[in-house]
């Protein structure tokens, strides 16, 4: 294989070597050269056949080896054929990271505020365990039976809700002494461990536990 300088017409062994001389002499490539290989042709239109041929554009595409005229249809073929973003020029590899990536608050923003605090979240399930956990400072008797409450109260039909006819709320907990493990209470839910058995039985009782059951 050899590169032909399109001005002089001498020929290179190497596609550097080629590149040195027309820097040197401000000489220019063939008119109708392949961009991939040292091939020219005498029309735009034969050497446009060649390398939609051998798929010898200038543009690849970094996920397979298709290559393309522009970069603009490199994007196109990403999009369309493999899981890539074009506002964040970002590939993914399955079909379930670039959904994930495409819900987070980066393309969605905050679209859940709480009625309360007004604080947002990305979704309505982040929203839900900012009540339900109690952390919300301006709802601080908001847990997740109390929330169950109000909707089993406004959904009468159970469309949305199960009407659970012996369901008396989330199942409380009580810890006693033999809690003690030789140098402090432990929750067996959490493993966390407490100083006095009141510790304990407050983290037992406190809307955060009872989220998290």
């Amino acid at each position: 294989m050899s590169w032909a300088c399109g001005t002089c017409w001498r020929r290179f062994t190497t596609f550097q070597g080629r590149e040195q001389h027309m820097d040197a002499l401000d000489h220019s490539v063939p008119e109708h050269e392949c961009d991939r290989c040292s091939r020219y042709f005498n029309s735009r239109s034969a050497v446009v056949n060649h390398m939609d041929a051998k798929n010898h554009w200038y543009y690849g595409c970094s996920i397979c080896n298709a290559t393309w005229p522009t970069e603009e249809e490199v994007k196109e073929h990403k999009i369309e054929d493999h899981y890539y973003c074009r506002d964040c020029d970002r590939d993914f590899y399955d079909h379930n990271s670039i959904k994930m990536h495409f819900n987070s608050r980066v393309h969605r923003g905050y679209c859940a505020k709480c009625p309360f605090c007004g604080k947002s979240y990305t979704s309505a399930t982040g929203l839900s365990h900012h009540l339900e956990g109690g952390s919300c400072p301006q709802a601080p008797f908001l847990n997740r039976d109390e929330a169950y409450k109000l909707v089993r109260f406004k959904d009468t039909k159970g469309l949305i809700s199960k009407n659970l006819i012996e369901w008396n709320g989330s199942p409380q907990y009580e810890a006693t002494t033999e809690a003690w493990n030789g140098y402090a209470f432990k929750c067996y839910i959490c493993h966390g461990e407490f100083r006095s058995l009141q510790s304990l039985n407050q983290h037992l009782g406190s809307p955060v536990r009872k989220f998290s059951d």
